[in-house]
């Protein structure tokens, strides 16, 4: 039992009450509730959001410390020191690192077609499809998702109950991509669409209208229709993220959506080899139509060097 300052005096009270159970007594500097104060204090100045490679906070009430987890033998404790004595009572030594892992459950691997849960740009939770596994400019490796779903860049993923990542690309101004790039974290991601490898993505330019296109939906799975008109200004209902309600340049199809889909990937039907190119990333849908925002606008717009194809295996940062 950890006893602090007067406390001490309460010794004799103690034993008596354990009647015949020995008791080892410590000096404490801290009382539990202070140290508890201090992880509180952390907690509210958003550790798990300022990747400091902290991977978890807990009081060690036998250490009579506050622990640092950390994710991995490389995290700058120097940075993470300050931040705990910038943001807590506590001085240096009241706290200890010990190297433990990951803080988030991970999400094994995740690819295209697969059903993700962002906070929307409402504050409420929303489901929606993720469209495909890419590499950015900077060599870092993660996902596409629909932009309307989430609530910007610092938004949390998860794809049922465990964590992929969060929002790091999603540029404000005008937008002719309604997507956003979620760099992953302790998570593997393959260039599928649900099964079907990819090898390759092709511009909205080389696509006529009246070519065959499939979209890969959460919701409603695999469907096959045509392109209706290309380079169509929609507007969108609902308060809409982007362009004060508008999808600018989308590609028009016949193809029906439902709640779910916004973010799938669209794409070529499967080839003679079995693969399928990405055309674009899914919008909007209503009961007749649906529309999509090219590739070329997406790579563009959230700084993309490609989508991950299945030939570079999976990848994870």
């Amino acid at each position: 039992m950890g006893l602090v300052g007067k406390e001490n005096k309460y010794r004799n009270v103690f034993k008596e009450l354990a009647v015949n159970t020995p008791i080892k007594f410590y000096n404490g500097k801290h009382t539990y509730k202070h140290l508890r104060k201090a992880q509180i204090d952390l907690r509210k100045a958003d550790w798990l959001k300022l990747d400091l490679g902290i991977s978890s906070v807990y009081v060690d009430e036998s250490k009579n410390k506050l622990v640092i987890g950390l994710q991995d033998k490389s995290a700058n404790t120097d940075n993470i020191k300050e931040f705990v004595l910038k943001n807590t009572a506590l001085q240096t030594e009241d706290f200890v690192f010990e190297h433990e892992g990951p803080a988030y459950p991970q999400a094994n691997t995740v690819y295209g077609g697969l059903e993700v849960q962002s906070e929307n740009p409402y504050g409420t939770d929303e489901f929606s499809t993720l469209s495909f596994g890419a590499i950015d400019s900077a060599g870092n490796y993660g996902v596409v998702i629909s932009g309307h779903s989430n609530a910007g860049e610092g938004t949390a993923v998860y794809e049922g109950n465990e964590y992929i990542g969060e929002v790091t690309k999603d540029p404000s101004g005008t937008r002719y991509s309604d997507a956003s790039f979620v760099k992953t974290q302790w998570t593997t991601v393959k260039g599928y669409i649900f099964s079907l490898p990819v090898n390759t993505y092709i511009s909205s330019n080389y696509i006529a209208v009246g070519a065959l296109v499939v979209r890969h939906g959460d919701n409603s799975g695999s469907d096959q229709g045509k392109i209706v008109a290309k380079y169509v200004d929609k507007a969108m209902t609902g308060g809409y993220k982007y362009n004060d309600g508008y999808v600018l340049d989308a590609i028009k199809t016949d193809v029906v959506s439902v709640a779910g889909d916004s973010g799938a990937a669209v794409t070529s039907p499967k080839n003679a080899s079995g693969y399928v190119q990405i055309y674009g990333v899914h919008a909007a849908g209503s009961s007749t139509n649906s529309w999509y925002s090219p590739i070329e606008d997406v790579i563009s717009e959230l700084d993309l060097e490609r989508p991950l194809y299945s030939s570079d295996g999976p990848r994870s940062n």
